[in-house]
């Protein structure tokens, strides 16, 4: 891998570590620094670039403008791709134009290349390294907390009778706004990420909602986030989902509200919860600092070649 100097243009050039999508991009910013290469934020008002590569993440016309540019010096141009966006304005003008769009779901970079039809999609999974890890011992004393870890309060209280009935004590953690999903937000009106949130950190299970219908390219996050604070995730069998758990393994699929009830009835058996808690300390342990940064670089020096 080559010395590269790479550039990020987001709404501010310094991040507000409170904004779940400022944050993911921070840590990957972060671990490219300290891995050897140039990285920096770039604010909106820069004219011109001298950098190998410039990695964009919203989309306006300062942004078409800056990405005509730097095709006419012959600067890489990377899209960061996090959600669905599809039908935004400018949405096809820009996609049509970078060399590169990076998505955080594989089926999103899927959608994105085969049925939007623009190419050069790649898949990089957000970022989970030990920053985020809290891994605590098991107490088993304590109630057995599920939280319940989407953006819809109306679809997390359809979960609740079924979490109850196991005798399991239920939280719900949802954006303000519904229509939002972000794991790494939650319900304060503060931006918090759910790690930082107590009641998050003392709960044994993760609901990873967004089911079967609405949940097609979600960020495999809500997984790993669980895992790395020592949560284990009972989740929908989306692709996203499903490429990360070895059900009854590292965690638990359900295919109905039922099957949510049958997961925490098993789990309400002490010895067979601190045993499922023990292999999830090995599977956080997957996840080693800077391996998404790693992949972020190698993609870009291959675009760059």
């Amino acid at each position: 891998m080559s010395f590269r100097k790479v550039g990020w243009v987001y709404e501010h050039a310094n991040f507000n570590l409170k904004d779940p999508n400022t944050r993911i991009k921070n840590i990957i910013h972060t671990n490219m620094q300290s891995i050897g290469w140039a990285s920096e934020m770039l604010p909106k008002s820069i004219k011109e670039f001298e950098h190998n590569a410039i990695i964009f993440c919203s989309l306006d016309e300062i942004t078409l403008r800056m990405i005509n540019y730097c095709k006419s010096k012959g600067i890489v141009t990377i899209f960061h791709h996090m959600e669905n966006i599809f039908g935004l304005p400018l949405q096809d003008q820009v996609f049509k134009s970078v060399d590169a769009i990076f998505c955080s779901s594989a089926n999103l970079a899927y959608t994105t290349e085969t049925n939007h039809g623009f190419g050069k999609c790649y898949h990089i999974d957000d970022p989970a390294d030990d920053y985020f890890y809290q891994w605590n011992s098991f107490n088993k004393n304590t109630d057995l907390t599920a939280v319940y870890s989407g953006g819809s309060s109306y679809l997390a209280e359809m979960y609740r009778p079924h979490v109850e009935k196991a005798g399991w004590k239920y939280e719900v953690l949802t954006y303000p706004n519904d229509g939002r999903d972000y794991f790494r937000e939650t319900d304060d009106y503060e931006g918090n990420p759910y790690w930082w949130v107590e009641k998050y950190r003392k709960a044994h299970v993760s609901i990873c909602a967004h089911d079967f219908v609405q949940g097609i390219n979600k960020s495999a996050i809500k997984v790993v986030t669980a895992w790395a604070n020592g949560v284990v995730p009972v989740a929908a069998p989306i692709p996203s989902y499903r490429s990360l758990i070895e059900h009854n393994i590292n965690g638990y699929l359900y295919h109905s509200f039922e099957d949510v009830t049958r997961v925490l009835t098993y789990l309400s058996d002490r010895d067979k919860l601190y045993l499922t808690l023990n292999r999830l300390g090995l599977q956080a342990g997957r996840y080693k600092p800077h391996a998404v940064a790693v992949r972020w670089m190698s993609l870009i020096d291959y675009l760059c070649a």
